[in-house]
């Protein structure tokens, strides 16, 4: 995007869109790596001009590292508000990314519970470092976390927090029903202020997740009617508890609450059992129990890539393991694992060796012996002469009986109509010959060309274009060691690959492909072709059907 817009008399130029949101869009800033700009929609920008001019001017942004606050306000050429500057946090994930077994597996491979531990510590500390700049968070969910491959945490959306510059208290105006406490629920977010009380809920939610492998604190099993997340937590129905009987039960396969810690366990529990408001473990409560935590982590004797708290007998996440049957943190070559970094260069090489044709005609080869129709035995041809006899007696007679009586035409026409083909044949074998040669070649030629058609030329040289552009793209990073992202973009182009050389195997083989219509046809046509030449005829050749070409939306889309 060329787009200009200008921070003071400083111009920004936009870079690339690498975000979009209900509110706006964000983009990198050209030739500034270190910086992102968030561009409102032009009718939503003015609501929001006081409270980031507040945010810039209180220098929230160099207060609080570890949070994406605005830096300056952008205006357009025309002086209007369009958004705001923010340091950029590159290299990261949304926590669903880290907390979700599957999307671990992929984004963070190398990745075990000791990670989860450190990364609920982070967040823990990032929450910590808004509050101390004055900030509430207010609208405290996954996606504004985000986590990059050192465990470090961030929090976005930092334009949404509710922040207090003294002359005005700027509100924030949104909330995600699973993170909202029960106290809120219901009330009016855009009109209510908020506390930090309200941001530990929700810190609570987020730290149980990352802690309990993406189960959510009030999603159960019901024991009786089904309950909503949001409906259990009006309820303050937390299916972990350890005491009472509530409305909901752990899941199966899921870690119980003991299995925490007695440390993180009770603060779980003050967070969300019965009348917590008010008195729910602040971020920096959970900073020093999660240290603590951390510390004190115990190896499985099982699995190196196993630990859990301390205080708890046995493994968990073994019992996990063998409940699910699948490797909650699998070691580089297990299953599940991701695939391990490919040599882009080989990639290149490879596929420069695969070979799709632009154009493809088939040649069918020489028939099997076997393909040949089998001569007729002595009864058959006996009973065709019989026959034949029989259908001239039988024509002799429909003329004559119309010669008699000329109302009996409707009945004799039928008679002489299907008889003219097969008697003319026997009374003039040349032409017989000569039309059963030029049938078998219309639909010999109709077999060819649906042969050549069943040739996807198009998907495969498509394909290998796509290659070579993905792979072109991965190999002008020049990156020493491949991010999760780009091994797992790796491993599908490798897997492109070997699917695109089974295509220009099965492209090659197909050239000269035997197929028993065709065999039938070419042993058939040789025999007529022999009955012309008795007869004193030259056969014609053989039809060979346009060959297979690229349409050219392919060609025009490979060279795109």
């Amino acid at each position: 995007m060329n787009r200009t817009l200008f921070a003071g008399d400083e111009p920004v130029r936009l870079g690339r869109r690498i975000g979009r949101g209900g509110e706006g869009e964000v983009f990198g800033v050209a030739r500034d790596p270190a910086r992102a700009a968030k561009v409102y929609a032009p009718e939503g920008a003015a609501a929001r001009e006081a409270k980031i001019a507040a945010m810039a001017q209180a220098g929230l942004a160099e207060r609080a590292p570890l949070v994406a606050f605005p830096q300056a306000a952008l205006r357009d050429a025309q002086g209007r508000f369009a958004g705001f500057l923010m340091p950029r946090i590159r290299e990261a994930e949304p926590l669903h990314e880290l907390y979700a077994p599957g999307a671990r597996k992929r984004a963070f491979p190398d990745a075990d519970y000791r990670f989860l531990v450190r990364a609920a510590l982070n967040a823990a500390r990032a929450v910590a470092a808004a509050h101390r700049a004055g900030c509430v968070i207010g609208d405290v969910n996954h996606s504004g976390f985000l986590i990059g491959q050192d465990a470090l945490v961030s929090l976005i959306d930092a334009d949404s927090f509710q922040f207090d510059d003294g002359a005005t208290l700027h509100l924030c105006r949104v909330g995600v029903p699973d993170y909202t406490p029960p106290e809120m629920i219901g009330a009016p977010l855009a009109e209510t202020p908020r506390t930090q009380d309200h941001d530990a809920f929700g810190l609570a939610v987020v730290l149980f997740q990352l802690l309990f492998l993406g189960r959510h604190p009030f999603a159960g099993v019901s024991r009786g009617a089904d309950l909503g997340v949001a409906e259990a937590i009006a309820q303050g129905a937390f299916a972990y508890a350890r005491r009472g009987a509530g409305p909901l039960r752990p899941p199966p396969g899921a870690l119980r609450l003991d299995e925490a810690g007695p440390i993180l366990a009770g603060l779980f529990e003050r967070a969300f059992g019965p009348g917590s408001a008010g008195r729910r473990p602040s971020a920096t409560d959970w900073v020093g129990a999660l240290a603590e935590t951390e510390a004190a982590l115990q190896p499985c004797p099982a699995s190196p890539r196993h630990h859990f708290a301390p205080g708890v007998a046995a493994c968990p996440l073994c019992r996990i393991e063998r409940h699910s049957g699948a490797a909650l943190f699998p070691a580089p070559g297990e299953a599940g694992a991701l695939p391990p970094p490919i040599d882009v260069a080989e990639v290149l090489s490879r596929l420069r060796g695969v070979e799709i044709p632009e154009v493809f005609a088939y040649e069918p080869p020489e028939p099997l012996p076997s393909s040949a129709p089998k001569p007729l035995t002595l009864r058959q041809i006996w009973f065709n002469r019989i026959g034949l006899v029989g259908l001239a007696f039988m024509m002799v007679c429909a003329v004559g009986l119309v010669m008699v009586s000329p109302q009996s035409f409707l009945m004799a026409a039928p008679i002489c109509i299907y008889g003219i083909g097969p008697v003319g044949d026997a009374l003039a074998p040349r032409r017989a010959a000569r039309r059963a040669l030029a049938k078998l070649d219309r639909r010999l030629s109709d077999v060819l060309a649906m042969t050549q058609a069943r040739v996807d030329l198009d998907a495969a040289w498509l394909l290998k274009a796509d290659i070579a552009a993905r792979a072109a793209r991965l190999s002008e990073l020049r990156v020493t060691r491949m991010s999760p992202k780009q091994r797992v973009e790796a491993g599908r182009l490798l897997a492109d690959l070997e699917r695109l050389e089974a295509m220009a195997r099965k492209i090659a083989e197909a050239r000269a492909a035997r197929h028993a219509e065709i065999d039938a046809l070419l042993a058939r046509r040789a025999l007529l072709a022999g009955d012309m030449a008795r007869f004193g005829d030259s056969p014609p050749d053989r039809p060979a059907p346009p060959p297979r070409r690229l349409r050219p939306a392919t060609l025009a889309r490979a060279a795109a």
